[in-house]
Order: C-alpha cells, then structure tokens, then sequence
C-alpha cells in the first residue's frame, strides 16, 4: 500500500523542486526606463501590469487547488 501512495504521489507532482515567482526585481534591470520613447514606456508599463495579473490570477488559482504559494 506504501508503494502505491508513494506513486501517486510522484504522479501528483511529488518530489518536484519549487520555483520562486518573484519577478519585482526584473524590471529594473531590464532596460532603462528614463532611455525609453514613450510609447515604449506605455507599452512596457501595460506589459508589466498584465504580468502582475496573470501571477495574481496564478495565485489565486493554486491556492484554490491547495498548493502552498510562497
């Protein structure tokens, strides 16, 4: 029985190291902000808010399905 629940386990996802999702510091080293047009400062802003919501939502998910998010 011990054999099986450690397949299950595994199949689960068990034994999978975890990934930090913290990417605040990203975008600072990317590029300049102040070297940018301002159409690429809009475009770049809209690019992060929506990366900022897609983790949100991500989140939010995982933590609905009882994954520890850290």
């Amino acid at each position: 029985m011990d054999e099986q629940r450690r397949t299950q386990a595994l199949k689960r996802g068990g034994g999978v190291g975890h990934v930090p999702m913290d990417f605040s510091d990203l975008v600072e080293t990317v590029e300049d902000p102040a070297a940018r047009s301002p159409d690429k400062a809009f475009d770049g802003e809209w690019g992060s808010v929506c990366l900022d919501e897609a983790l949100r939502r991500l989140e939010e998910t995982l933590k609905g399905l009882g994954a520890k998010v850290e």
